[in-house]
């Protein structure tokens, strides 16, 4: 069960701990949100009263090694609640220490296969970007020697999620972008991914009701805005959650990895040619509200819609603005598993000529 609570997360965070009455908790958080927000001085004060143990991630992407470093330093620390407190990346590092902290063994041994694994550590996730809805999301990304793994366990999903808009306010304009852009492309994803359903698309058709009109007013530090985004960004996991992405984050990984390029600006880079691709795969009912909500006739003014979203947030518009770009690499660390949930099946020369279309 994901209780989603919206308001201050300082107090919300107290009743938490009240109610759960934790003995050892571990906070993991980022390193700029962390600092900037004005979080940590909160936190500290709170390490009077309980037993807290602090770590801050170190790379920005969720790591087998970073993991197993902090599993094997912890190893004899009985915590029974952790803490996320940042973007998606931080949320996604928290569930994998959450899911193997008790089972380090099988860390090391078989990540992927965690299904039988036992004494999860419950989390509260505090998101601080409105983006990837990772609080509400029961797999999480991680990379081991560059290569990125999904590891999925319904026992992931943080027990709570706190949505406080101020959270938020430390974000560069660049990183709020790639924040909303992410939660946008997650989804369009969602609404032709193979496995969506009727609650998956009503989540994704509210996400970008929310999100899409408002986005004009994104760079406020407004709290009620800001309120908009965190519950559209969250909606938009909760379709993933059950719907999966598709090709376009298939195809992010890559530039993620190679040319450190933001998740969110990653996915949304080839994000057009997929809505060629898959947009008759949407649903009727569901592409006739898309459509309305983008205030759009056709599916070639939805595209353009799209493009002019990027250049309007200041995101790169499709490959031709990546540097040596190696089309051979990528196209060897396109996720196949995402591919899979693709509506429409791709063959190699569609995936090379998507690559090879704007170089």
């Amino acid at each position: 069960m994901n209780k989603i609570i919206k308001g201050e997360f300082e107090s919300n965070l107290i009743n938490i701990f009240l109610k759960e009455s934790p003995n050892s908790i571990l906070i993991i958080t980022g390193k700029n949100s962390f600092k900037e927000s004005g979080a940590y001085f909160f936190f500290n004060k709170l390490s009077s009263e309980y037993n807290i143990t602090f770590y801050e991630k170190i790379e920005k992407t969720p790591s087998f090694k970073e993991i197993l470093s902090l599993l094997k330093k912890h190893e004899h620390s009985n915590f029974d609640l952790i803490v996320a407190y940042g973007g998606g990346s931080v949320i996604d590092f928290s569930k994998l220490v959450a899911l193997f902290k008790n089972n380090i063994y099988h860390f090391k041994k078989d990540f992927q296969n965690s299904a039988d694994l036992i004494n999860i550590i419950p989390i509260v996730a505090i998101p601080t970007t409105a983006g990837s809805g990772a609080e509400s999301t029961k797999f999480a990304v991680m990379y081991r020697e560059k290569i990125k793994f999904s590891v999925l366990n319904k026992r992931i999903l943080p027990k709570f999620a706190i949505l406080d808009p101020k959270t938020t306010f430390s974000l560069s304009k660049y990183q709020i972008s790639c924040s909303v852009i992410d939660a946008v492309c997650q989804s369009i994803e969602s609404l032709w991914a193979k496995n969506k359903n009727r609650k998956s698309e009503l989540y994704a058709l509210k996400s970008l009701e929310l999100i899409y009109p408002n986005i004009p007013r994104i760079y406020e530090n407004d709290e009620s805005q800001r309120s908009v985004f965190l519950e559209g960004s969250n909606l938009s996991g909760k379709a993933i959650n059950i719907s999966r992405t598709t090709a376009p984050h298939a195809m992010s990984y890559y530039l993620t990895t190679f040319h450190d390029i933001p998740h969110g600006e990653a996915v949304a880079i080839n994000i057009e040619p997929f809505i060629e691709i898959n947009f008759d795969s949407i649903r009727e009912e569901s592409r006739v509200k898309l459509l309305e909500i983008f205030g759009v006739s056709t599916k070639n003014e939805f595209i353009s819609s799209i493009k002019m979203l990027k250049l309007e947030l200041g995101l790169k518009s499709d490959l031709s603005s990546v540097r040596n770009l190696n089309i051979n690499t990528y196209f060897s660390f396109i996720n196949i598993e995402r591919l899979k949930n693709n509506p429409v099946e791709l063959t190699t020369n569609d995936l090379l000529n998507i690559l090879k279309i704007h170089l």
